[in-house]
């Protein structure tokens, strides 16, 4: 079906595209884990090494910010995002701030992926979905 004239648009845009986003959205999941793996590995290993002492001292690192571009364009697309969902809700005559609004900007991201996970292992083991 891929880059066949006969599906038109479908098969040189969408399908590419829907892969490509398959592909990355796998991938930044998998960076995120093995990033997550390893430093709590490299923690657990220098609490093993050192020994584990329950020391607390003030720590004035919460004053830095992080001022990398990543967090800078997260910001911006999160605004944007934000932005877009509140003036398309002012335009509908709805509510401007609804909780449901709170949610997708908490919860969606840690679900997408999940959702995305699986799909991905239902096409590839050929699973076949219950409501069709």
């Amino acid at each position: 079906m891929f880059f066949r004239k006969k599906y038109g648009h479908v098969a040189f845009l969408t399908l590419p595209f829907t892969l490509i986003s398959l592909c990355s959205v796998m991938m930044i999941v998998l960076f995120f884990f093995w990033n997550v793996g390893s430093k709590i590995y490299s923690a657990i290993k220098g609490m093993i090494s050192v020994g584990f002492h329950m020391h607390f001292s003030f720590d004035p690192s919460f004053i830095y910010i992080n001022t990398s571009t990543t967090v800078f364009i997260a910001i911006a697309v999160l605004s944007m995002t934000m932005a877009l969902l509140i003036s398309s809700r002012k335009i509908a005559g709805e509510k401007l701030i609804p909780e449901k609004l709170i949610y997708f900007v908490f919860v969606y991201p840690i679900l997408a992926p999940l959702w995305i996970g699986r799909s991905v292992i239902k096409l590839a083991f050929r699973k076949k979905t219950s409501w069709r």
